[in-house]
């Protein structure tokens, strides 16, 4: 006799591809119980937020023949967007990217099954805050009656918040050791194969400016010589800002995140918004180390928009360079990430952007060309 099949895509981040992670330990518990877990597609990367699971939907062919979508981003998300006092809206930012991800999964396949996975970081009890992304998902887990696994706090409760913020549990800051995978890996299985409320319609959006209809942009849109990288996981396809410069327009939109590769070549990535120049510091703390060649990387661009993340939008001109785009630079460094080495020929390859409005004026200018002009 067959064993039913489940067919899952998976967007998250480290948790979701390390080594033995909780996937591995799933096919294992779900075989024990005679089924098999098809992942069609794992979109997972590490070190990137929500903003990543979206753009991997946007571009999946795969999404209207999946089962279920697995979301793993609340951990990743917690340090970037629960913090409201640096950028005003960020958490409302992150709450219309995840109720973006859900509704146009729902829109592409109405009868995809979500479950949100919750973990969390190692958390000294002194630490502690109520955690708005958390809470935020199981509001928006409720409103459109899907599935969540909240190991995050299941795992509190039980042990307490002294033995949870220690090495008994943890590998390091955000990966958990064997004992709670298996127990994440259990609680997933269990959750597959047994009773699930079913698909509802979509009801009227909780916020009417979700980021359910962001467009997602690759590199196969220009007419230029790609650079191709490729692992075991991965085969992506760039274009690298050596000798050019990314220039384009939104219209009543903003810029939501870029994709890229770091590299030992890769430079500062520098940007300009309507005349404003920023500087932001990419460069993965893997490739610093030589532990890997390039890494898979995307960086959330609320930095470029520090005013109000809910403010209405406007039409924004934006290049992006590995020169600076002017003085009175504005650095950021993500807290995942380490400040780039000098190098004397930086370059920064590219392969996706994340935008909201309508898109005009994309082109790739010639460095030459691009001094001319300004």
């Amino acid at each position: 006799m067959q064993k039913p099949t489940i067919k899952a895509i998976v967007i998250g981040g480290s948790n979701t591809i390390i080594k033995d992670n909780y996937l591995f330990q799933t096919f294992k518990a779900l075989k024990a119980l005679r089924f098999e877990l098809d992942i069609i597609e794992n979109l997972a990367v590490g070190g990137t937020t929500t903003f990543n699971g979206l753009y991997g939907l946007k571009r999946s062919d795969k999404l209207a023949d999946a089962d279920v979508l697995i979301i793993e981003y609340a951990l990743n998300d917690t340090p970037t967007f629960s913090d409201d006092t640096r950028i005003k809206g960020m958490a409302n930012h992150w709450a219309r990217a995840y109720e973006g991800v859900i509704r146009y999964a729902r829109e592409v396949n109405p009868n995809i099954r979500i479950i949100s996975i919750v973990l969390e970081s190692m958390t000294k009890p002194e630490a502690r805050r109520f955690n708005m992304i958390n809470a935020g998902i199981h509001y928006l887990t409720n409103y459109y009656n899907l599935e969540i696994i909240d190991i995050a706090s299941d795992f509190l409760r039980r042990v307490g918040q002294e033995r949870a913020a220690t090495k008994e549990f943890y590998k390091d800051a955000n990966h958990y050791k064997p004992p709670v995978v298996f127990d994440i890996a259990k609680k997933l299985a269990r959750q597959l194969t047994g009773d699930y409320p079913a698909p509802r319609p979509l009801p009227d959006p909780l916020d009417p400016m979700n980021l359910s209809a962001a467009q997602a942009i690759g590199t196969e849109v220009f007419e230029t010589e790609l650079t191709p990288f490729s692992n075991s996981r991965f085969t992506i396809d760039t274009i690298e800002l050596a000798n050019q410069d990314l220039r384009f327009t939104l219209e009543r939109g903003k810029l939501l995140a870029l994709f890229y590769v770091d590299q030992m070549s890769s430079g500062v990535g520098h940007f300009s918004v309507n005349g404003e120049a920023f500087a932001a510091y990419m460069r993965k703390p893997g490739v610093r180390s030589g532990t890997y060649p390039w890494l898979m990387g995307m960086i959330s661009t609320e930095f470029l928009h520090p005013k109000n993340l809910m403010a209405e939008e406007e039409d924004r001109a934006y290049t992006l360079s590995v020169e600076p785009q002017g003085i009175g630079v504005k650095p950021f460094r993500p807290a995942a990430n380490v400040a780039n080495q000098p190098t004397d020929a930086p370059t920064l390859a590219f392969y996706g952007l994340l935008h909201t409005g309508k898109m005009t004026h994309l082109d790739l200018v010639p460095r030459q060309m691009a001094h001319a002009a300004e």
